[in-house]
């Protein structure tokens, strides 16, 4: 009896489990694409989805894949269509909301900076001269440190140098 259930059980997660582990593909940038209800060109269309259009991949048979849409349309589209990065368009897409909310941010930021400059213009004189500090400090923590390093090869590579110059005088005999 617990065999069976078992076996009903892992059947159950069987047929599920191409819904719940679907790879995730787009239309392509070919503007528009059929979903035919078979594996073939002749077959009925079912629907027709447009480039950017987020669809899961159940199957893959020959130049077809199976898949279905955010709408639970399930049908065939040519594999050639499909293709797992975002089209241009919804990249473009993208990026134009972030831009949009971006700028919108920056107005927010200087809008702000704006009301503190009015309220007390000295502080914001203060801020850019510590700003001004700290960058010339890590400038000349920088240049010591590069000094430093440029001395001690240069000490390394001399010794090396002389370690040669010294086994060349005694015929190749090294110390």
């Amino acid at each position: 009896m617990v065999t069976l259930r078992g076996l009903g059980l892992f059947f159950v997660i069987l047929a599920t489990a191409n819904t719940a582990f679907a790879d995730a593909v787009y239309v392509s940038d070919t503007r528009r694409v059929n979903i035919y209800q078979r594996p073939s060109a002749s077959s009925p269309i079912l629907a027709v989805v447009v480039s950017g259009t987020k669809l899961s991949i159940l199957e893959t048979k020959g130049r077809y894949t199976r898949i279905r849409t955010n709408d639970d349309i399930q049908g065939w589209v040519r594999s050639a269509y499909l293709t797992k990065d975002a089209p241009a368009q919804t990249k473009l897409d993208r990026l134009h909301e972030q831009y949009s909310a971006l700028e919108g941010k920056l107005r927010e930021t200087k809008q702000k900076l704006d009301e503190i400059n009015q309220k007390d213009p000295v502080a914001i004189i203060a801020i850019n001269e510590d700003r001004e500090d700290s960058s010339s400090t890590l400038f000349w923590v920088f240049v010591s440190v590069t000094a430093v390093t440029m001395l001690v090869g240069g000490f390394l590579a001399g010794i090396q140098w002389y370690k040669h110059r010294i086994s060349k005088k005694l015929g190749g005999f090294r110390f």
